[in-house]
């Protein structure tokens, strides 16, 4: 059997001093933000924008003006 080691977590917060991991952690930062249905909604935003911006990039043509637009 191999030796496995422990997957450690992507949350990690400070709050008074202590510091915060995993569950805790997205518990705090969901809490800043108006509950878990507010963090995903903030987080969903940034997985848009950054994949729209990745999507951009990748059009740009050699001159560096977009070959799409992004529409407000």
């Amino acid at each position: 059997m191999e030796k496995t080691t422990k997957n450690s977590s992507s949350f990690h917060v400070v709050k008074n001093g202590r510091m915060l991991h995993g569950n805790a952690a997205f518990l705090h930062i969901a809490s800043k933000v108006g509950g878990v249905d507010g963090f995903l909604a903030l987080y969903g935003q940034e997985v848009m924008k950054n994949s729209l911006n990745a999507v951009l990039s990748e059009a740009r043509s050699k001159d560096g003006t977009p070959r799409i637009r992004r529409v407000k």
